[in-house]
């Protein structure tokens, strides 16, 4: 049975998990609602699959799991902690960072080291186990500062002189992004 949960302006979709429901209650958390018969069978699907890839990656669905890849799954770019913890204001800043830490030592999302100075996040494919033959560019945008997973592109294979043995890859383009090239005037 899915549990549809509104608090404070988030939704949460939880299965099965009424501990958590109560741990709410007790905390003396207001404004929140829960409404069990507006869940459409879309909704319950879209739940279903986000549960199963926390699943397959060994990873408990807890429903603040479930929250932040839920809010991670609608994010159209890489994104940082800050980014979700603006999108999450209502989570607690160290259980967002747990999870996001947890999600990536489980190679459910990978990291990118853009440059900006903050370590940004996409999620990984179902397949993906981020070794560095799956690895793919990505691409920072000079104008609005979004970074991009180019999936279809990969990162091209180096030969390493004797002796070195590569760790990991971080290959990133800058550039105008497709949104910010119709603001650029071409010569």
């Amino acid at each position: 049975m899915v549990t549809y949960i509104t608090y404070k302006v988030q939704t949460v979709n939880i299965t099965n998990l009424s501990k958590e429901i109560t741990i709410l209650i007790q905390k003396n958390i207001s404004n929140f609602t829960i409404d069990l018969n507006s869940v459409t069978n879309t909704d319950r699907s879209k739940m279903k699959s986000l549960e199963e890839k926390l699943l397959k990656r060994g990873i408990k669905p807890t429903s603040v799991r479930l929250l932040i890849f839920t809010t991670m799954s609608g994010l159209q770019k890489a994104f940082s902690l800050t980014d979700l913890e603006t999108e999450l204001e209502t989570v607690n800043k160290s259980t967002i960072f747990r999870t996001l830490s947890l999600f990536h030592e489980n190679l459910l999302i990978h990291s990118i080291d853009d440059g900006s100075g903050s370590i940004k996040y996409s999620i990984c494919s179902d397949t993906c186990m981020c070794t560095v033959g799956e690895l793919h560019v990505h691409f920072n945008c000079n104008r609005c500062k979004n970074t991009y997973c180019l999936e279809s592109i990969s990162i091209p294979a180096i030969q390493l002189p004797e002796k070195f043995l590569l760790d990991s890859v971080n290959f990133v383009m800058k550039g105008i992004c497709k949104d910010c090239s119709r603001f650029v005037k071409t010569k």
